[in-house]
């Protein structure tokens, strides 16, 4: 059991940097991928909770809030093109 920062390798190649609590995610911390995703942001009880930044393979960024792992709130897509795109989710779904 981890707790305190740390690193965690998964066997589907998924790497997790960043803060432990009582065996979960928590905190700050870094997740990638193994098709090249990452997700940089807060984490509590093991899932994305806070501000944070996804990145997705493309190079598209979404910048925003999470509650209990899901998009909650504002935020914004950022396009490799420069371009923005403001959204608003509840429980993970656009609203």
């Amino acid at each position: 059991c981890i707790n305190g920062v740390g690193t965690l390798i998964l066997s589907d190649g998924g790497r997790y940097h960043g803060g432990f609590h009582n065996c979960r995610k928590d905190g700050q911390g870094i997740f990638t991928t193994a098709d090249g995703s990452v997700y940089s942001g807060g984490y509590k009880d093991g899932k994305r909770h806070g501000l944070g930044t996804y990145i997705f393979p493309s190079g598209i960024k979404y910048v925003g809030t999470y509650k209990n792992g899901k998009r909650d709130g504002r935020g914004v897509y950022i396009f490799t093109n420069g371009q923005e795109h403001f959204v608003e989710y509840e429980d993970g779904k656009l609203r």
